[in-house]
């Protein structure tokens, strides 16, 4: 179970003691150029010769539907967590198909065939890392659903340790877009547990047991390196401050549908705008492959929604905020240069310009609670509580005096501002929401969700130059 460090809910501060080394849909008009092609091959040099044409539009569909296969283990008496309420909750399941692995193009042709035979000779856990990689490319277009359709909700990915990878028969060599890969078949699964109404709110598609939702997705065959191959072309930063993504985050802002002259606060691109869309970068870099993530409502089934019930309510009236102490351990030393117009010079992340030596470090609040942490709309320079201040730099609204950074005892404390957001949903129990209203102009976090703030993002750090 997670240790987890109780801090104060509201207006809160909060002191993070870091105990680390110092030294150690896509544009109709790209439709046709983009086409996706891909066919097995035992001979390298083959061309592809079938066009798939880019996913249709989302398609919801009704149809029966039988509630999966419950294992036989039941969970520990540790790791059972009860429900919070007397009655059903909700159950969604999520699937999707797809494939993934290594780009060959990258190694001389005459090393080709020993480095496939090597990839081709990897452990299932291998395989299993790069289906969950893939996965994560979803994150950005569920979480930040309203943002892409009118009058829909979020349909947020259920928590890791939730997630099953099935792996489909051995690796194949294949061509894709005229690159070369080895690829593993797998399917993913996992299911999510709400209240009653969630699913309606989410998807109107789910508000009835066999309602189905098909969420179309274009993807890299290959999840790493993305940034290294098609730089920000993929990176939807709306919402962002400039500056946020490096290659270990990519994650979070990886949109398909991004275009190369999408720029501004709420456009894709905010730190520079790429030469290419994100299509055209992944067919001339690493080529696509077309999925869905399936969403079926379930019938209601107590012994699964015992299986998959995350996160305890301590607070069934109120939020209640936690650090999770283990994402702190989630950190790296970079080195950055800073001009003297930079937006992190400016609000104080750094000490100075030029170069400078960076801990930078994941940073989690858990809201435990059942209700959400409702700070509500933006009011600037609201004199009665002068906690909102507007940064021209970033273009965004920040929330004052929510997080102070120490290392050590004797280093100054590095305090950040944020807007305090619910970003993923950590609990799945009947009483965490799949839906909410928070973003930058209207601040919170919704009950078993959590603010994140991951290395990488700007000022996200500890200058220790």
């Amino acid at each position: 179970m997670k240790k987890l460090m109780r801090f104060a809910t509201g207006f809160c501060l909060i002191t993070f003691a870091l105990a680390v080394s110092c030294g150690a849909e896509p544009p109709p008009e790209e439709a046709a150029d983009d086409n996706v092609t891909q066919t097995a091959v035992s001979n390298p040099t083959t061309e592809p010769t079938t066009d798939a044409p880019l996913p249709p539009p989302a398609i919801a569909t009704t149809q029966p539907t039988s509630t999966p296969a419950v294992s036989e283990e039941t969970p520990t008496e540790s790791s059972f967590v009860p429900s919070p309420i007397d009655g059903e909750g909700a159950l969604i399941s999520l699937g999707m198909s797809s494939q993934a692995g290594i780009l060959l193009d990258e190694y001389p042709l005459e090393m080709r065939d020993e480095v496939a035979a090597a990839i081709a000779d990897q452990s299932d856990a291998f395989w299993i890392e790069l289906a969950q990689r893939q996965v994560a490319l979803t994150y950005n277009r569920l979480h930040f659903r309203p943002f892409f359709y009118a009058d829909k909700g979020q349909l947020p990915l259920p928590p890791q340790s939730l997630w099953h990878i099935e792996l489909s028969g051995a690796p194949t060599r294949q061509t894709i877009n005229n690159h070369e890969l080895i690829l593993m078949a797998y399917t993913f699964s996992s299911t999510l547990l709400t209240s009653l109404d969630e699913p309606a709110k989410a998807e109107p598609a789910l508000a009835e047991v066999g309602g189905v939702w098909d969420e179309p997705f274009i993807l890299p065959p290959d999840p790493t390196q993305l940034l290294q191959r098609t730089s920000n072309a993929c990176l939807n930063e709306g919402g962002f401050p400039p500056n946020s993504y490096d290659s270990e985050n990519v994650d979070i802002f990886y949109d398909y549908t991004c275009t190369a002259d999408s720029g501004g606060a709420a456009g894709c691109h905010r730190t520079t705008l790429p030469s290419l869309s994100c299509l055209q970068a992944l067919n001339a870099t690493v080529g696509t492959v077309e999925t869905a993530v399936r969403f079926t409502r379930l019938p209601w089934d107590e012994a699964l929604a015992n299986q998959v019930r995350i996160g305890e309510v301590v607070s069934e009236d109120a939020p209640d905020l936690l650090v999770v102490s283990e994402d702190l351990q989630n950190y790296r030393i970079i080195y950055r240069y800073f001009p003297s117009n930079s937006c992190a010079l400016a609000e104080g992340c750094v000490n100075g310009t030029g170069w400078r030596r960076l801990l930078q470090f994941d940073a989690t609040a858990h809201n435990l609670g059942a209700a959400a942490l409702d700070i509500g709309p933006v009011v600037a320079e609201n004199p009665l509580t002068n906690m909102f201040e507007y940064n021209s730099c970033h273009a965004h609204f920040h929330f004052q005096n929510y997080g102070e950074f120490q290392l050590g005892t004797t280093s100054q404390p590095s305090k950040q501002a944020f807007c305090v957001e619910s970003t993923s949903r950590f609990s799945n129990n009947e009483l965490s929401p799949l839906t909410h209203d928070f973003t930058c102009n209207n601040q919170g976090i919704q009950a078993g969700w959590v603010d994140e703030y991951g290395a990488g993002l700007d000022c996200q750090w500890i200058d220790i130059t």
